[in-house]
């Protein structure tokens, strides 16, 4: 009977070395540092990519200008 747990009593936990709790929590703070670069590199493409959109935006726009006077230029020489 001694050999059956009661299921609301809690088992002891092995205390843990020293060593192995600072060793994890180095992991930890290593993994953190990481996940924040990655993160962050992340924003700076997304960032990127939009830049390059818009200034393909206004580099197509500029042309389209500049092809409209063209036109009105050899219409205006034609005549």
């Amino acid at each position: 009977m001694a050999m059956i747990m009661n299921p609301k009593q809690y088992s002891k936990i092995e205390k843990e070395d020293p060593n192995e709790i600072i060793h994890k929590r180095a992991q930890f703070l290593i993994h953190k540092i990481l996940q924040r670069a990655d993160t962050e590199t992340l924003r700076q493409r997304q960032k990127r990519n939009t830049m390059i959109k818009t200034l393909s935006f206004r580099v197509v726009g500029i042309r389209m200008k500049i092809g409209k006077k063209l036109r009105k230029l050899r219409k205006s020489c034609v005549i």
